[in-house]
């Protein structure tokens, strides 16, 4: 695997801004498609900014000149590409996407993604797949939180903002999750509140160490509450996990946003879809095989 594109700035999150927009695409079209392939982060769809990090120093106190690792580029190989976001010792990289390209439930919202880590790469408070994430899915803000419970800086972002995400904070402390607004997540050392994910889903994912042994996750949106949530080892067979609070309970912000960041590791991201019913994907890229 080859970094093509690595963003080095000062400031918290890493924002992605939609390619297409909900409302500005034909119908039958997918409503958003982020593959990076073009091997760049494209500063005309991607606003992009890194955090000082705040360490875990006894007194609490920043190291000068102590920042986030960017997110980056990297070439798998034969013109494919995906970004991979990591976590140094006491910071971590998020995407998500802005106040002027968000999404609108209704009509069945879903977004789907690959996702898979770096076992390979150290660097950080742990390799892959300890402690091995993700994080990723629908969020009811763009504004990450700069502060933990235990004071221990920035890294623990966006806490508390799911509307309905696979929660892998506690991935190889408590266990994965689906979260959705409401529920206790992303705090060290504190059990979710969310809908516990099986082993099988976790093994699958500690398992996933290249795109072709990734998974596909995909998070479904209540039309007015609620969410569902899916993962495939194939693209093509989908296993229900959990309840579908769908027309039930849960999350019931209108509005919202895609957000994708690691845990205490490296991981990827690629192949990024959101559809509903009146914007699908065609079926020659059903399976999410965008490369």
């Amino acid at each position: 695997m080859k970094v093509i594109s690595r963003v080095s700035s000062l400031c918290t999150v890493v924002v992605l801004t939609a390619f297409i927009a909900a409302g500005n695409t034909a119908a039958g079209q997918p409503l958003f498609v982020e593959d990076f392939n073009s091997g760049l982060i494209d500063t005309n769809i991607w606003n992009v900014g890194i955090a000082t990090a705040v360490p875990d120093n006894a007194d609490d106190s920043p190291t000068s000149g102590t920042t986030f690792d960017s997110p980056e580029v990297t070439d798998l190989g034969s013109g494919d590409f995906a970004i991979q976001m990591g976590h140094n010792f006491t910071g971590r990289t998020w995407i998500i996407t802005n106040l002027s390209n968000a999404f609108t439930r209704g009509n069945n919202l879903r977004c789907t993604y690959r996702t898979w880590g770096n076992d390979q790469r150290g660097g950080g408070v742990q390799q892959f797949p300890a402690v091995g994430g993700p994080n990723g899915g629908w969020y009811n803000d763009t504004v990450a939180s700069t502060t933990n419970e235990d004071n221990s800086g920035p890294h623990w972002n966006p806490a508390n903002l799911q509307e309905a995400v696979l929660d892998g904070f506690h991935t190889f402390w408590q266990g994965m999750y689906f979260s959705q607004a409401g529920d206790t997540t992303f705090t060290p050392n504190q059990t979710s509140t969310g809908q516990v994910l099986p082993e099988t889903f976790k093994d699958a994912y500690a398992a996933a160490i290249d795109k072709s042994t990734a998974l596909w996750i995909r998070i479904w949106l209540g039309d007015t509450i609620g969410g569902m949530f899916e993962w495939s080892s194939d693209g093509t067979n989908w296993t229900q996990e959990g309840t579908d609070t769908r027309g039930v309970s849960g999350g019931n912000t209108p509005t919202v946003y895609l957000g994708f960041g690691p845990v205490q590791s490296w991981i990827f991201v690629d192949d990024i879809v959101v559809e509903n019913d009146a914007n699908i994907v065609p079926v020659e890229l059903s399976n999410f095989e965008l490369e």
